[in-house]
């Protein structure tokens, strides 16, 4: 009967429901927390995808910002026309399009931009790859990115884009990374031929 008495007057830390109402009470803590720390800055991490985004696009039209949140908002504002079909600068005329497809290991998103006569790559810009880094992960580099603006896509027959020394090459693969380079190619060359067969109107 003592035994049975002093188990019963154990402290509530030695019991075995302790750790557990412990870790309820931590977790619930952190979760409250995190909650208020979602909420907190849910609008910021939106206006910081908003404002890459438009950063992204301004890139691919060649247009100059100052890369602050405001110069990118200003600059997007006032010389960018949001069409449905894509984004269309003032200026130029040039289009801005989003695209996506498959790469080595998971997705690769863009916004690429053609001319108004859909002859020529204007831009090229990369927002989400999950590549290998240091090989197809290079595709982020700007020397990589670069040397597709200005490719020209008035070819009739086959690819609109090769890498060299394939005959009529415009681009340089990346080192190392053949997989990446030939999926790039893969998202970019169907896109391009269906979306200017779709902005000249099925011609």
């Amino acid at each position: 009967m003592t035994e049975a008495k002093e188990k019963i007057k154990r402290p509530l830390q030695e019991t075995y429901y302790y750790p557990v109402i412990f870790m309820v009470l931590v977790t619930f803590v952190f979760i409250a927390v995190l909650a208020y720390l979602n909420d907190s800055t849910s609008e910021i991490i939106k206006k910081a995808s908003e404002s890459k985004e438009r950063e992204s696009i301004l890139y691919v039209l060649g247009i100059e910002n100052d890369a602050s949140f405001d110069g990118i908002l200003a600059a997007y504002e006032d010389q960018v026309i949001e069409e449905d079909y894509g984004y269309v600068s003032k200026e130029s005329g040039d289009i801005a399009l989003f695209f996506s497809g498959s790469g080595l290991w998971g997705e690769i998103d863009g916004f690429l931009a053609v001319s108004d006569d859909m002859k020529t790559l204007k831009g090229l810009v990369f927002t989400e790859q999950s590549e290998t880094p240091g090989l197809g992960g290079r595709i982020d580099e700007l020397w990589f990115r670069e040397q597709f603006r200005g490719v020209k896509l008035d070819s009739t027959e086959g690819d609109l884009i090769k890498y060299k020394p394939e005959p009529g090459g415009d681009v340089d693969a990346i080192s190392g990374a053949t997989s990446t380079s030939k999926a790039v190619l893969n998202i970019l060359n169907p896109f391009l031929k269906e979306k200017i067969d779709e902005l000249k109107g099925g011609e």
